[in-house]
């Protein structure tokens, strides 16, 4: 069920929480866009898109949260780059095991 707040900044903050997955949040301009985006949410958790394959391997799963999560973070290039660098590495160093 979304949940909507208002700051003391004016703006409204979206909040998603559902038995099972992670709590959401985000926080809009307008009431009509977190309501839009809330729907959205609450959709894809309904339909389990937001969920990861069984078969799914660590990196797959890694990318999918680079692509869905990671690029809306704050510092996401510095710390992005440099965190996918060393798990490349390691991944090499496990597939030459």
């Amino acid at each position: 069920m979304a949940t909507y707040r208002v700051l003391s900044s004016g703006r409204i903050q979206a909040i998603i929480r559902k038995q099972g997955f992670p709590a959401q949040s985000k926080t809009f301009r307008l009431k009509r866009e977190a309501q839009k985006w809330a729907a959205k949410i609450e959709h894809e958790i309904d339909t389990d898109s937001h969920s990861m394959d069984e078969d799914m391997s660590i990196w797959d799963a890694f990318t999918m949260y680079e692509n869905e999560v990671a690029q809306y973070k704050k510092g996401y290039i510095k710390a992005g780059n440099i965190f996918l660098s060393a798990l490349e590495s390691f991944l090499a160093c496990i597939n030459s095991l």
